[in-house]
């Protein structure tokens, strides 16, 4: 099974459920599953990926697939959408790992940025310093910042096309956000 049948708001976003301490997904194995009528506040249900719904949401959201019953967890949508990368950035955050092992993730990992009128990412100038926000899913760029243009690529790709320094602020807001600069440095917040 590598495609599921979700419940899609009027925004576009999936359905995200909360389920006591958890948040969930609830996602159809077969389109003959789906009931009859659609969750409050839906307006279809959307075939999806399971490679594309990992990239929609965000760290903490569980996959429930009915009929089967299964849930995905974080270990297997971490797999499909290098989440990673967020669990990388809280353990810097924390003290638990190092600079270059997040550097590692982020070269490795997908990462979705608001797309310019001419080719390239949205950078903001500070104080002579340009800033690029760089968000770790689509689900949490679309909370963000709403519904806008976006691209996605790898942070390596990402990192090539820069001329000069720039600071990437991965999930601007987020408790877990970092500022990385494309010289390799890092801060918090």
């Amino acid at each position: 099974m590598t495609e599921v049948w979700i419940p899609v708001q009027e925004n576009g976003l999936p359905l995200v459920l909360g389920l006591g301490e958890h948040a969930a997904v609830l996602a159809m194995t077969s389109k003959r599953s789906l009931p009859g009528e659609l969750p409050p506040g839906c307006v279809v249900w959307q075939r999806i990926s399971l490679n594309q719904l990992a990239a929609i949401l965000s760290g903490d959201v569980l996959v429930c697939l009915h009929p089967d019953g299964d849930v995905l967890g974080a270990e297997v949508l971490e797999q499909l959408s290098g989440r990673r990368l967020v669990r990388a950035a809280e353990h810097v955050r924390k003290g638990q790992t190092t600079l270059p092992e997040l550097w590692t993730e982020f070269l490795e990992s997908t990462v979705y940025c608001l797309a310019a009128d001419e080719p390239g990412t949205v950078a903001y100038e500070s104080d002579g310093r340009c800033t690029v926000p760089v968000f770790s899913s689509l689900l949490y760029m679309a909370r963000t910042v709403g519904d806008v243009a976006w691209l996605s690529t790898t942070g390596r790709d990402l990192v090539a096309q820069m001329s000069g320094n720039y600071e990437l602020r991965l999930d601007p807001g987020a408790s877990y956000s970092v500022t990385l600069e494309t010289d390799g440095e890092y801060s918090q917040g």
